[in-house]
């Protein structure tokens, strides 16, 4: 995405196999969604957005172990998939952009980030979204 200002923006997180959004997903689904986040007169839910992120995030991780259970590398068991999602209105539509955080606490930073990049090759979610949403991978 380039330098369009951002209509909307969305985060979440996955720490092990929990996901953890800027809005409780229990209390949202025990009534009707409310999918536009301010369209009910200003209060917060759950956005359309963030089941999608949520499971990103989650496939992210889950791929991250898979390669490093193929490279016979032990991750650490604190490991954080952070991701926001931007969404901008462009020429031609919207555009949207991705940004996953991942830390992985006391694996070499060269080790972390050869797993990162391989995990975005087998990851679903990568793969649906590879040239057609700007994904950039952090390790943090």
């Amino acid at each position: 995405m380039t330098s369009e200002p951002v209509l909307y923006r969305a985060l979440t997180a996955t720490a092990g196999h929990s996901p953890v959004c800027d809005a409780s997903l229990q209390d949202v689904l025990k009534g009707p969604m409310p999918w536009d986040r301010y369209g009910d007169g200003g209060r917060p839910g759950l956005s359309a957005a963030q089941p999608a992120l949520t499971g990103y995030s989650a496939c992210f991780l889950s791929a991250l172990q898979f390669v490093a259970a193929q490279d016979r590398v032990r991750l650490p068991a604190t490991i954080v998939v952070t991701e926001t999602a931007a969404l901008a209105a462009i020429p031609t539509g919207f555009a949207i952009q991705v940004d996953l955080r991942v830390n992985v606490p006391g694996m070499p930073p060269g080790l972390a980030r050869e797993l990162i990049d391989k995990a975005h090759i087998v990851c679903p979610y990568s793969r649906v979204t590879r040239n057609t949403v700007d994904v950039r991978l952090t390790l943090v």
